[in-house]
């Protein structure tokens, strides 16, 4: 064929030729395959800087302290330690500079706060208990009796299902969108950062 389009005689060939022209175009094929390909795996921009988002968004709270005060709130107690690190949702959440391009984990987030703020602010209507990390809605005030009561109760109760709901989507969508993330080293952040908070406060 060679001959034929171009009119240059060629040498007759054993087939070793042949088959070294088929080898590179084989692997000619494999390295576009393979430079495509990495091209394909180019970080979204507006995924990167969610990730960046959800990485500060998780430094600040323990997942652990999270988890406890959902527990012990399924029993109408509030885990006090949780508090510090509503605070920080909360600062987080509200600032101006919080922003997810991804709507479905920027409505997990704010599920998350809404349901840490609505279960948080019945404060009034729980009392301290013998162990110091524990406070008991108090049994004084008759949900029976009193709508405020039964209001707050209520509203605890929900607050706490709520961010149970929110929290365990948030892991599972941000382990699906952002593979390695290591929550486990977001939450030793918070730890050292509620540390550093404490051993500040008791010096002063």
């Amino acid at each position: 064929m060679f001959t034929r389009y171009t009119g240059i005689q060629v040498a007759p060939s054993d087939g070793t030729t042949g088959a070294v022209i088929l080898g590179m175009g084989v692997l000619l094929i494999g390295i576009n395959g393979y430079v495509d390909h990495k091209a394909g795996l180019k970080v979204d921009p507006a995924s990167a800087a969610d990730r960046q988002v959800i990485e500060a968004f998780f430094s600040k709270f323990d997942i652990d302290t999270l988890d406890l005060f959902i527990e012990h709130g399924k029993s109408m107690y509030t885990y006090v330690p949780a508090i510090y690190y509503y605070y920080g949702i909360q600062e987080f959440v509200e600032s101006a500079h919080f922003h997810l391009n991804d709507l479905e984990l920027k409505g997990e987030v704010e599920g998350l706060y809404a349901g840490l703020n609505k279960a948080l602010s019945q404060g009034e209507y729980f009392h301290e208990c013998s162990n110091e990390k524990l406070q008991k809605f108090d049994s004084k005030r008759d949900i029976y009796r009193y709508p405020d009561a039964k209001e707050a109760h209520e509203n605890f109760r929900s607050g706490v299902y709520d961010a149970e709901a929110h929290l365990k989507k948030l892991n599972q969508l941000v382990k699906a969108k952002f593979p390695g993330f290591d929550t486990g080293a977001t939450s030793s952040m918070a730890i050292a950062r509620r540390s550093r908070y404490e051993s500040h406060t008791l010096g002063d």
